[in-house]
Order: structure tokens, then sequence, then C-alpha cells
């Protein structure tokens, strides 16, 4: 009798193991599921698409950054759109505008998405971007094809970091940075709509990918606060 009992909890254990172990690889796999949902939402290839288009018709040329200090964004009054402003937002952004809101927009804004707007080789032309970027806000005006950097932070060790063109069409002294194409970043995704902690970016060859954050550039920390910085700066009137 006390070896039936004994059996009969065994069996009992051994039944609920096995239920939670079911229903945590369930959980598991509907979390992983629903993750990569989350991911497959995120169109900031959309901003890529957008600044080729406008490429086309100016030699090569991306758009200007929006001359609006803390709109990180290319500019939407010389550039125009596309696709519609909820298109320029991650699903998962829980920070976002709402439909109704983006729907009364005018030109897209940073909302998501990172438009970096000039080729930024690593942390260091990232991190002069951003000193930069904060130099030009203080007087405003539209924002020169070339930012002034320190010497040897610039595009391919200069004074300057150049606004982004198609890799087919750099000018002579450029064109050993098209064989870093698939380094260079055009748009970049906020970190935290996504698990791990991390954020999209989308690369001058036209690839995409995803980059935990902290890390590599351009989602190091450095960086993203950088942008953040530059995020918050209050528009000049």
């Amino acid at each position: 009798m006390k070896r039936q009992i004994a059996f009969g909890s065994l069996l009992l254990v051994a039944l609920v193991l096995m239920l939670a172990f079911l229903l945590w690889g369930g959980t598991g796999a509907f979390l992983q599921a629903r993750e990569a949902a989350r991911r497959a939402s995120c169109r900031p290839e959309l901003v890529l698409d957008t600044c080729r288009r406008f490429a086309r018709d100016h030699e090569g040329m991306f758009p200007p950054l929006a001359p609006v200090p803390g709109m990180l964004m290319f500019d939407g009054d010389a550039c125009p759109v596309r696709w519609p402003m909820d298109e320029y937002v991650c699903d998962a952004d829980d920070d976002a505008p709402s439909r109704s809101v983006l729907k009364k927009a005018a030109v897209p804004d940073d909302w998501s998405y990172v438009y970096l707007g000039y080729f930024l080789e690593d942390e260091t032309q990232g991190l002069a971007f951003v000193d930069a970027y904060r130099k030009w806000a203080a007087t405003g005006g539209s924002l020169p094809e070339g930012l002034a950097v320190p010497e040897g932070k610039g595009n391919l060790g200069g004074t300057a970091l150049l606004r982004l063109r198609e890799s087919d069409v750099l000018p002579e002294k450029l064109r050993p940075m098209a064989e870093k194409a698939a380094q260079l970043p055009v748009v970049v995704e906020w970190p935290g709509h996504h698990n791990p902690m991390g954020g999209h970016g989308v690369f001058l060859d036209g690839h995409r990918e995803y980059i935990e954050f902290p890390g590599r550039f351009p989602m190091s920390a450095s960086f993203i606060d950088g942008l953040r910085a530059l995020d918050a700066l209050p528009p000049k009137h």
C-alpha cells in the first residue's frame, strides 16, 4: 500500500513538472513569436526608401536634415514623403504619437527613427557629428553639405562630415567609402521598442540589422546619449 502511495505521489509530481515545463515552454515560444512580430512591424527602411527617391532627382545626393534643431529627420519640406506619417513610426513604440496626431503631422519627425544625414564611419565621427550639430543649432539656418569638425575627425580623416549620397556616385576623393557601405548607418532606431534592448540600423547598402543596446556603433551608449541630447534641443523660432 505504501509503495502504491509513493508511486502515485511520484506520478503526480512528474505530471506537475511536465505541465509546468509545457506552460513555460509555450509561454516562451509565444513571447518569441510576439517579439518577432513586433520587430517585423518596424519600417526604418522606409526612411531610406524616401531618401533614395529624393536622390534620384538630385544627382545621388540624399536630402538634408530638417533645419529645425532637435528634429533628427530629413527635411520634409524639401523631400516629399512617400508614405503616410504613421508608416514612419514603429508599431512597438509605446511613446509614439497617436494615429490621430500623426495624421495631422505636416512633416515626419524622429518619433521612432533618426535620420543621420551625414557619412558617419565610426564612433569618433558620430560624436563629432553630435558636437557639430549642437554648434549649428546655436546659430540656425540651413545645414551645410559639409559639417566642419576637428582635423582627423572628418570623412577619411579630413575636417568635414559630408552629406550622405548614393555610394555609386561618390566623388573621386570619397570612392574608398563605397567599400564601407555596409557599415555606414543612414537610419537608427531609438532603442527600447524591442527585446533584448536595442534597435534597428539601416545602412547605406540597404540592409537592415538589429543591434543590441548598448553595443557597437551606431548603438553605443555614448552616441545614443548624444542623439538624445540633440533631440531635446529647443527649436528656434
